[in-house]
């Protein structure tokens, strides 16, 4: 069944370019919130929380990946090259997921959301993460 123009009427929607820059700043999880969105305002609920719990899930298993993966090896890496590859990761993701709703939504002359405000909740994610490994470490690390 093909969505028409009625079928978004008041719904915006993050386009795969604001979901890949979102997920550069906040990895996987910035990625969850923008496909959530997009999944609730198509009427898709239980697939964005669906999404949601996976980007939380994936976005845990990655840093602790990073944690595992020894420091000489992580220091061979360029410092931009993980988020690019991540978000380059998504970018097909999003694409098999949502590809043809996005795509039928700029056909018809809708307006995406702001790419300004996919990098701003990224960078809210990020801060997300950044806290979550703070307080990560403190509960691991043994008491002084």
């Amino acid at each position: 069944m093909e969505n028409t123009n009625e079928n978004y009427s008041g719904k915006k929607l993050y386009s795969k370019l604001g979901i890949g820059i979102a997920t550069f700043f906040g990895s996987f999880l910035g990625a969850s919130i923008l496909m959530r969105h997009n999944y609730r305002a198509l009427g898709k609920e239980y697939k964005g929380k669906e999404i949601l719990y996976l980007g939380i899930l994936s976005t845990i298993l990655f840093f602790s990946s990073l944690l595992i993966i020894p420091e000489d090896v992580i220091s061979m890496i360029p410092s931009n090259i993980i988020p690019f590859l991540v978000a380059s990761a998504i970018y097909f993701f999003v694409d098999k997921k949502q590809g043809k709703e996005l795509a039928l939504y700029e056909k018809n002359k809708h307006t995406f959301i702001s790419n300004w405000k996919a990098a701003g909740i990224g960078l809210f994610s990020m801060f997300l993460i950044f806290i979550g490994l703070f307080f990560g470490f403190m509960y691991l690390l043994p008491a002084v």
